[in-house]
């Protein structure tokens, strides 16, 4: 009776570790499957930054970034070429924010990258752009910025003319 109680014990254990096993290989899977999404993700926005590459020459957008911090106004060309610059590092901010939901970067690498985007939308009219765009990003980034997104500053006269 000892011997069968001790292999009941025995096989209890070994279903136990069985079951350890499954979980701990569902776990790995879903990791690894969370890094292929990530990876896809950096993919796509690496070819978009690519593109945007062929519109921001240096001698293209520095005068226009250089403009900005003498709080001289800024023309409609330059505010267009200055938010289109600043709408592909947005999509950057998206992707570390996607990371960050997904466990592969730490809060703080999320939270430099929120104060950031605080200083970016504090970019003449780039605020007004964002309300407009922002249904461009993931529902969840857009929800998580929103508390930045009400205290960015406003500027009149953004899309006249």
């Amino acid at each position: 009776m000892k011997e069968s109680k001790t292999g009941r014990w025995a096989q209890a254990l070994g279903f136990l570790g069985v079951i350890a096993s499954l979980l701990f290989v569902a776990y790995e899977l879903k990791q690894s499957r969370d890094i292929a999404t990530a990876d896809v993700y950096l993919a796509t926005l690496q070819l978009e930054m690519e593109a945007y590459g062929f519109l921001f020459a240096e001698d293209t957008i520095r005068p226009v970034v250089d403009k900005l911090y003498t709080d001289e106004e800024l023309l409609p060309g330059e505010r267009r070429l200055l938010l289109e610059f600043t709408d592909m590092w947005t999509s950057l901010s998206d992707a570390v924010h996607f990371q960050y939901q997904l466990g592969l970067v730490p809060e703080e690498v999320w939270e430099a990258e929120r104060a950031h985007l605080t200083d970016l939308l504090a970019v003449q009219c780039y605020s007004e752009f964002f309300q407009q765009w922002g249904n461009r990003n993931r529902a969840s980034f857009v929800a998580d910025i929103a508390d930045i997104l009400e205290a960015a500053p406003r500027h009149e006269g953004c899309f006249d003319g």
